[in-house]
């Protein structure tokens, strides 16, 4: 009898084990599937609101971006590292995208809503 108690136990607990797995997995595939939508948001956010860059200008210790809306942001290069402490030639080879910009040399991504955000890196 003990033995056929002991074994209840144990399949007990392996199946709570087996329910736990799923949940957890179930809810690694929701997070995935919220963060795909808050993009997707953001970015119709972005291409609906007229916030892409236009343009960009680099002073000796700032940048200003000018926004497809007629607005431009102009921040410290030093809320940036990367750009503060990069040659000229370097900060003139980016890439405009609707939602950023990125410099491949110098490994540096910045979104136009975290400048409108006020964020650094």
């Amino acid at each position: 009898m003990k033995k056929d108690t002991e074994y209840q136990i144990l399949e007990q607990i392996r199946l709570m084990r087996e329910e736990m797995d799923s949940a957890s997995a179930n809810m690694q595939k929701l997070n995935a599937e919220m963060k795909r939508d808050e993009m997707r948001a953001k970015h119709m956010f972005v291409a609906t609101a007229g916030i892409e860059p236009k343009a960009i200008a680099f002073g000796e210790h700032s940048f200003t971006v000018d926004l497809m809306d007629g607005r431009s942001i102009s921040v410290p290069l030093a809320w940036f590292p990367r750009l503060l402490h990069a040659q000229p030639e370097q900060l003139q080879k980016y890439k405009l995208s609707d939602y950023g910009i990125h410099w491949e040399d110098l490994d540096e991504d910045i979104s136009i809503m975290g400048l409108l955000a006020g964020r650094s890196d």
